[in-house]
């Protein structure tokens, strides 16, 4: 393939490859069938794109909190151990400036 710019710049030489497409995209219809069976099965409905808006009053819109719970490991954090060196030191050294063992 040629790009010709115009009469500025010599015009320009590239080489592109095609590549067939995937089958998702070669096929691109809809297999209702299919659908309206996973439909049944999982206890809903197939609805055909013209009804979209009359399903407004099939859709439930509750509200449902799921608690998180988070453990953390107290011994296993850096901040524990820095903590635990200063609070040692600061012991030792309070034990030496008042003459106890």
């Amino acid at each position: 393939m040629v790009f010709d710019p115009g009469d500025t710049t010599a015009p320009a030489d590239c080489a592109l490859t095609v590549l067939p497409a995937s089958d998702e995209l070669r096929f691109p219809n809809v297999d209702r069938a299919a659908l309206a069976m996973l439909a049944s099965v999982s206890g809903g409905q197939l609805v055909e794109l013209p009804d979209i808006g009359k399903i407004t009053g099939q859709l439930k819109g509750e509200r449902k909190l799921v608690p998180v719970r988070q453990e953390a490991s107290l011994w296993d954090n850096w901040l524990m151990a820095v903590l635990l060196v200063v609070v040692y030191s600061v012991d030792v050294g309070l034990r030496r400036l008042r003459g106890l063992s």
